[in-house]
């Protein structure tokens, strides 16, 4: 849920920025949509996909597709994500699963995994330093570096329940110590002038070759993405062996209806969450009922537009702080990735290239001056403009043909 929250204000803080969501009215009705579609989710994959205790949320990869299109109409983006939906459930259905997934060899998954918090990092800092806000821009980075240590620290000391839940308590007391710092920071959107929830559900399509393949080439990320959620919780979960293919196609499945169900509706796509191994380790109790009550307290929630007004004004350098913090994590699983793979005597110069070059490339592209991306023809600027995207074809091209022989040599 937390992961939720965080991703809903962060989603919005960067479309209302470019006047999408230019009122609050239309900021609630996009979080009550986000909100409905990812209980329903939740629901589906406890009844009719993996069936484990993993939490389905918006997809931080699909969210660097979504920057990198912000120049194009909100249906190109939609557009794209009902098609790659689509393209999903194909191979999740068929041999393909199996072919994408070998694609994805321990050293690519490390560095596409590295590339994600790294390309957002614009997003974070734009989030802390929001001029929108009370504060001076000195206050505002002490404020959010004391805070991170603090996270951090609260996140290495606590156990069980508390640890479980400190991202609740960061929202809390987070918002409470910005309000206290910064006099002014929270904005009150009442509900008045609220949109109807089925009005412009579906949006008409737009189809922007740019955007779709930026989309799909980040979609086939997720894909690997759910493949390594469901097989981690499936682990932890004490899953046999002989039943994991069928919950990673249904998984996949159910992840490519419902990210066609979130282009339909203008929101960002979703993604199964490993974060439940860690609770399922610290209560050794990995039932999946739990989820549905929460899946549906999700659906609830969106008939109640106080409480998306309350979640939509959580202070940004709070948004941004545990931004950080999960993207942290990530970055920490990443490099496990790679040390476990590398560190049995398989690294080599061209190894350290694979992994380095596509990490500079997706660095450069991701921090191109605004006069470089704005000089780029529109319809290749999601591409060329989203560093996720560089880097993992960069990760591709050298590992899978550059330096193909030699990785296979090393292997043997």
């Amino acid at each position: 849920m937390d992961d939720l929250l965080r991703s809903i204000r962060h989603h919005l803080c960067k479309r209302c920025s470019r006047t999408l969501y230019a009122t609050p009215a239309e900021a609630v009705w996009y979080a009550q949509k986000l909100l409905v579609i990812t209980g329903v989710a939740v629901i589906l994959q406890v009844i009719l996909g993996h069936r484990l205790p993993a939490v389905y949320g918006p997809s931080a990869i699909l969210l660097t597709a979504a920057i990198a299109a912000t120049d194009f109409a909100p249906a190109a983006f939609s557009t794209a994500l009902i098609l790659c939906g689509a393209a999903g459930i194909v191979i999740a259905r068929t041999s393909l699963l199996t072919r994408i997934a070998k694609l994805f060899t321990p050293r690519v998954i490390g560095t596409v995994l590295t590339l994600i918090p790294l390309t957002l990092v614009p997003t974070f800092a734009n989030l802390i330093a929001n001029p929108g806000q009370p504060g001076s821009m000195a206050g505002k980075l002490i404020f959010a570096f004391v805070l991170l240590i603090l996270i951090f620290t609260f996140n290495y000391r606590l156990k069980g329940f508390w640890r479980a839940t400190l991202m609740l308590w960061v929202l809390v007391f987070g918002t409470i110590a910005a309000l206290i710092c910064f006099p002014g920071t929270m904005i009150s959107f009442g509900t008045e002038g609220t949109i109807p929830f089925i009005e412009g559900l579906l949006l008409a399509p737009i189809a922007a070759p740019g955007v779709i393949l930026s989309v799909f080439i980040c979609y086939l990320a997720l894909i690997v993405n759910d493949i390594g959620s469901i097989r981690g919780v499936g682990e932890v979960a004490k899953v046999p062996a002989a039943e994991t293919e069928g919950r990673l196609r249904r998984g996949i499945t159910i992840t490519g209806i419902m990210n066609m169900l979130s282009g339909g509706a203008g929101v960002l796509g979703g993604v199964n969450y490993s974060i439940s191994s860690g609770m399922i380790l610290d209560t050794k109790n990995a039932s999946r009922y739990p989820l549905l009550i929460a899946g549906t307290a999700m659906i609830v929630c969106a008939a109640i537009p106080p409480v998306i007004s309350l979640i939509i004004t959580i202070p940004t350098v709070i948004t941004g702080c545990l931004l950080i913090f999960i993207m942290t994590s990530q970055l920490s699983a990443a490099l496990g990735v790679l040390i476990e793979h590398e560190g049995s005597g398989m690294f080599s110069f061209n190894n350290g290239v694979v992994i380095g070059f596509s990490i500079l490339i997706a660095a450069t592209f991701s921090f191109l001056p605004e006069a470089a991306v704005a000089a780029i023809p529109a319809v290749v600027r999601p591409v060329l403009a989203n560093g996720f995207v560089a880097g993992t074809a960069a990760v591709m091209l050298l590992e899978h043909v550059v330096f193909r022989k030699k990785s296979a040599e090393t292997e043997q």
